[in-house]
């Protein structure tokens, strides 16, 4: 399988290809993270939601848009050209989430991601 380029569908991800939250990285107010998401079925459209561990103030995702945060959940969807997905491929989108400097001196310490959506569907963990 070829490495994806942001926002482009691959094969079924395997055994020894990441399914989920495959990247986070944290720093004073902020975190960016990427999600390897397998294709249950055919769409034209999609939403993703994703919850943090610690409330969010907003985010920004780099492959869809309406990014809306509420406390520790926060949602987008397809942007206009990626909306129509195969299943059986893949999908990687990457997001940024903005919060409260907290001053915690451990990264670990900030939000985390623990869990996603995708059309209101758990594909992976």
């Amino acid at each position: 399988t070829e490495e994806p380029t942001d926002g482009e569908t691959t094969e079924t991800p395997t055994e020894e290809e990441p399914c989920g939250i495959v990247e986070s990285h944290a720093w004073n107010t902020g975190a960016t993270g990427k999600l390897r998401i397998p294709v249950p079925e055919d769409t034209e459209l999609w939403e993703v939601t994703i919850t943090f561990d610690k409330p969010v103030d907003s985010s920004e995702s780099y492959q869809g848009v309406d990014e809306v945060c509420d406390e520790t959940v926060c949602t987008f969807t397809n942007e206009s050209w990626n909306g129509e997905l195969k299943s059986g491929n893949a999908i990687e989108l990457t997001y940024q989430a903005e919060f409260e400097d907290m001053g915690f001196e451990n990264t670990d310490a900030y939000p985390q991601p623990v869990s996603f959506t995708f059309n209101g569907e758990y594909v992976c963990t």
